[in-house]
């Protein structure tokens, strides 16, 4: 059964790639494939579709839809919506059942990829509004689950922010705006060290949105902890590492050509003195008043 599955799954990728070639011998003609080698494609991936439910792994099924709900975009946009839909509630469930936490596989911590955010990449990429009205309830559901909780998951919610820019770092060559928007709703969450590293990222493609974006930052976590407020150190000067002692660190990819900026320099340094001001004149009320905006 599953030989035949693959069977056909080959089949698609070689009628995919040949559809439109010409055989040895004959001239190049340009224009698109027959209506009937589209239609054969177009079947074999609704083939591949319905035999996703046979598999056994969540993730590799999701990963299978993705790609067919992908090519079928094209053609059939509604029954690509359809298998997106599959897709999503498919990571919904495996999420549920698995959630996001790092698990321990010998001496090493394995990260847990959340599903979700992967099937969101991938309809950014046909339909921007969509994946952000998912990303936007599924943001809001996990507020509502935190509030129902007695303690505050910092962990969870460090993860959160490192999800959305994952996120946005995939969005960049294809969809900047998009790309955008989930960068600044990470901004509600903890600062974590892929903050800079988008930041860079994109200013490699627009040095303006990039220091919009960390113009953004440092207002969101002026009163956040100063572990997590570092995290801006970095970029306004072109360095490859933050100052201080980091829950994580790492050496950061400054672009070539890469000019530090005064003007940011003098934000940072001006909300960083206020902060120790702060500290000085109340130092109970600092660190208790530590938050994200």
């Amino acid at each position: 059964m599953r030989s035949d599955f693959f069977k056909s799954t080959l089949s698609l990728c070689l009628t995919l790639a040949f559809a439109g070639m010409p055989s040895l011998g004959q001239a190049r003609k340009e224009g698109p494939p027959s209506s009937c080698q589209r239609d054969s494609a177009l079947d074999l991936i609704r083939q591949q579709v319905d035999g996703t439910r046979l598999f056994d792994d969540m993730v590799k099924r999701i990963a299978v839809l993705i790609r067919a709900a992908d090519l079928l975009w094209p053609n059939q946009e509604n029954r690509a919506r359809a298998v997106f839909n599959e897709a999503y509630d498919l990571a919904q469930q495996n999420y549920k059942e698995k959630g996001d936490r790092p698990r321990r596989e010998g001496n090493l911590i394995v990260e847990v990829p959340d599903q979700r955010y992967t099937v969101i990449s991938a309809i950014a990429r046909r339909d921007a509004g969509w994946s952000r009205k998912l990303s936007d309830q599924m943001l809001q559901d996990e507020i509502k689950e935190a509030e129902d909780k007695t303690t505050k998951d910092a962990e969870q919610d460090a993860r959160t922010a490192e999800k959305l820019l994952g996120t946005a770092n995939s969005l960049l060559s294809s969809d900047q705006s998009a790309a955008l928007n989930f960068a600044k709703s990470s901004l509600h969450y903890p600062a974590t060290l892929l903050l800079p590293i988008f930041l860079y990222k994109l200013a490699e493609v627009n040095r303006g949105a990039a220091d919009g974006i960390y113009q953004e930052a440092l207002t969101a976590y002026a009163g956040a902890p100063l572990e997590r407020f570092l995290y801006l150190s970095s970029y306004p000067f072109g360095n490859d590492h933050d100052v201080g002692e980091m829950p994580m660190w790492t050496s950061y990819a400054v672009p070539k050509n890469f000019a530090p900026s005064p003007g940011l320099q003098r934000l940072f340094l001006q909300t960083l003195l206020r902060r120790a001001q702060q500290v000085i004149e109340s130092p109970g009320e600092a660190s208790s008043e530590d938050h994200y905006s």
